[in-house]
């Protein structure tokens, strides 16, 4: 992992998740695709110009992030009243010295919105907007003025690179909850800890994949989906890995994810 700040004053997270560095739950070895997963967090405060987040050389001593302050309390997870996932665009003049004011974690294929500040571009949209247009925690940037990336880290290069008139389209979570058994038997599970999520590396053979065989795809738990609450518990990431790793014979998860 590494931290810096640049000259005006923007600080940035960034790690790239080595093989020492995964946390495995329950599997035995992980592809070399998954081993090499990036996490990146692009903080609310990144300004016009700014060099903004790179990924940092890859060792053993740098492949964990550490997991942030816990919240004072626990925030309500939003429960969705439709299970297809939902979009709508953005539409913001970005200048010198304008701040986009919203705090992005990318991995895999998805890059999620942690956190809206008031005083930003994003701030003063969602001032103006509808409630169902207003930019939310857990919201997933999908693309930059029509440019849709496969990964998420693509999406935030876009979303850094913009300037002018910038189209942000966004895309709703949907909210799933499970309880998965367990009973000595493996979950099958490759997770890394998130500020305050689980990030879902990838899903391999065990009561997970047994799991999402008996569901639907939009209810089953995929590779790139965000765990929030382990047990009912939220709260850091490593708080959410040491309750997956304490669980008995089953474990409720509730994870985020946004459909294809």
């Amino acid at each position: 992992q590494a931290s810096a700040r640049d000259d005006s004053g923007v600080s940035f997270l960034i790690a790239s998740l080595c093989p020492q560095g995964l946390v495995s739950m329950f599997v035995q070895c992980c592809c070399a695709e998954t081993a090499q997963e990036q996490l990146i967090e692009l903080k609310p405060e990144f300004a016009y110009g700014d060099a903004g987040p790179s990924v940092a050389n890859c060792d053993e001593k740098s492949a964990v992030i550490p997991s942030k302050e816990e919240p004072a309390a626990a925030e309500p997870i939003p429960v969705p009243e439709t299970m297809q996932a939902e979009t709508f665009d953005v539409e913001i003049e970005r200048g010198p010295g304008s701040i986009f004011g919203i705090d992005l974690s990318a991995a895999g294929k998805v890059c999620m919105v942690n956190d809206v500040t008031g005083e930003s571009l994003i701030g003063a949209w969602n001032k103006a907007a509808a409630e169902d247009k207003k930019v939310k925690k857990y919201d997933r940037l999908v693309a930059i003025n029509d440019s849709a990336p496969d990964k998420g880290k693509d999406v935030l290069e876009l979303l850094k690179a913009s300037s002018g008139k910038v189209v942000a389209k966004f895309r709703r979570p949907l909210m799933n909850k499970a309880t998965i058994k367990k009973d000595g038997a493996a979950l099958g599970l490759s997770l890394k800890d998130g500020p305050t999520f689980l990030l879902v590396l990838s899903v391999d053979d065990g009561t997970v994949k047994e799991f999402n065989a008996g569901v639907s795809q939009e209810k089953s738990l995929r590779a790139s989906d965000r765990i929030l609450s382990v047990n009912g518990v939220t709260g850091t990431g490593q708080k959410l890995m040491e309750q997956v790793q304490s669980a008995g014979k089953s474990v409720e998860l509730e994870w985020a994810c946004w459909g294809s």
